[in-house]
């Protein structure tokens, strides 16, 4: 039974995709950017949808479960972050309608200087990193669907690449959009079933900090343990890892597709705001009360919220919270996949390419990114955590600092931007291998400061000189 109410929700869902295919146009910009008719609502809820992965439902609840409270310095500052970089909303939009870009990767290109060579190198990084990024989510899927389901790796692979083309290839970024406002009802309804239960089932809110203490001491400390670089060096890491929202072309793209930005961009940052507030609020809630439940865990402790809900619950509220758990991994990996297979024919093979036969194209690429990630989830890194945290942080390394530089009416030279791209993803990527983010500090933080450091370094010695 708890497949036959999966599979209900799944329809739901697919079906309110297909159905966006009545609104749609048959040209590239409504395919990418819903014709720019987006209501704030619906770019607000899309926008959080689309960043509370599947990586909230099993990495998130993970990282919560061993730390315990001191996980929550983690999420105050990178919300924090992220809640400054929604205030760059209304100018995203602004300048997307002032340089008629349809993807990110224009835009940020537009902003930077407009080089050629700059483009292709974004197009590449977001290729290989979103399209990780994206196997990530179809991997928790398989998790979800294996631990709740026992379906085998294939068939859940199989599964969530089809849903993810029925309504991408159906109806481009608005039947994305739809189904993430769908999709993040159900995460929403999901996650208070489980807090509600959950607490309930350890007697209340209050026995929940003396229940951890008994589990383990450590839980209930107030500041996270052996941060070599301070509690201070820790807070401005994960602040700037939330900042790193401005880099995430998946999530940036709602806001592009925005109607009427002067208007509407605050209202859509409220909608993103609030609704974060209370997910990751009942998140947290859920987490904590699932690490008491299961004080002598040997498991894998990104499957702890799946385990609770399979040890717990009925059918059919099995069901929805399977059906939440796989929301959230679907909205987040049909926005990825929509913006790489843009970024493939728009910026990476333009000149290849007709505007008579772009929407041809991107539907072509689009299904070759599909299969492209449900390749890297089968043989790829199966710790959910480790490939969202790089792959956020080399994207948000990658463009932030020329959205912050553009912002402030600065060019780049050539030269000067592509040593910055080089420093600031080739800083993350080694801090990320050699592990110094277990130490406290995202490793997005120390890319940007090596990228605007190169910035600035070139302005000095007058090697920044762009063309009048």
């Amino acid at each position: 039974m708890v497949s036959f109410y999966f599979i209900l929700f799944l329809l739901l869902f697919t079906g309110i995709g297909i159905y966006s295919f009545r609104k749609k146009k048959n040209n590239s910009a409504d395919y990418l950017l819903a014709s720019s008719s987006v209501s704030p609502f619906f770019s607000g809820i899309s926008a959080a949808a689309s960043t509370f992965s599947g990586f909230m439902f099993t990495g998130f609840v993970g990282y919560i479960f061993v730390n315990g409270l001191s996980a929550i310095w983690f999420i105050f500052f990178m919300f924090l972050g992220e809640f400054l970089s929604t205030n760059f909303n209304k100018y995203i939009k602004l300048y997307t309608k002032k340089t008629k870009a349809l993807t990110y990767i224009e835009l940020i290109t537009n902003l930077a200087g407009g080089y050629d060579f700059l483009r292709k190198l974004f197009a590449v990084i977001v290729v290989i990193f979103l399209g990780t990024y994206a196997s990530s989510q179809i991997l928790s899927s398989t998790k979800a669907l294996h631990e709740i389901l026992n379906w085998n790796t294939y068939l859940s692979v199989v599964v969530a690449t089809v849903i993810i083309l029925a309504y991408s290839l159906s109806g481009g970024i608005r039947a994305s959009i739809w189904t993430d406002v769908a999709q993040a009802i159900i995460m929403l309804i999901a996650i208070s079933v489980l807090g509600y239960f959950s607490i309930q089932n350890i007697g209340g809110f209050s026995s929940l900090y003396n229940e951890l203490k008994i589990v383990d001491p450590d839980l209930v400390a107030i500041y996270p343990k052996n941060l070599k670089f301070g509690i201070f060096a820790f807070a401005l890491g994960w602040f700037f890892h939330g900042m790193g929202l401005l880099g995430q072309p998946h999530v940036m793209n709602r806001y592009m597709a925005l109607k009427d930005a002067r208007n509407n961009s605050k209202k859509a940052s409220w909608y993103f705001i609030i609704f974060s507030i209370l997910f990751t609020t009942l998140l947290v809630i859920v987490s904590l009360a699932i690490r008491v439940h299961y004080s002598n865990a040997s498991f894998d402790q990104e499957l702890a919220l799946l385990r609770f809900s399979k040890d717990m619950f009925s059918d059919f509220f099995l069901g929805l919270i399977l059906a939440g758990l796989f929301s959230s991994t679907i909205s987040t990996a049909d926005s990825q996949v929509l913006v790489c297979s843009s970024t493939l024919i728009r910026d990476l093979f333009s000149k290849f390419v007709s505007d008579k036969h772009a929407l041809f194209w991107n539907k072509a690429a689009t299904f070759a990114i599909a299969i492209f990630i449900a390749l890297i989830a089968l043989y790829g890194s199966k710790s959910v955590f480790t490939v969202v945290v790089t792959s956020w942080s080399v994207l948000a390394v990658a463009f932030t600092p020329f959205l912050l530089l553009g912002l402030l009416k600065q060019k780049t030279a050539k030269t000067t931007a592509l040593i910055m791209v080089l420093c600031g993803v080739t800083t993350t990527i080694l801090w990320q291998q050699n592990g110094l983010d277990k130490h406290g500090i995202a490793s997005f933080f120390p890319g940007l400061i090596a990228s605007l450091t190169t910035y600035l370094v070139f302005n000095v010695l007058g090697f920044n000189k762009t063309p009048v």
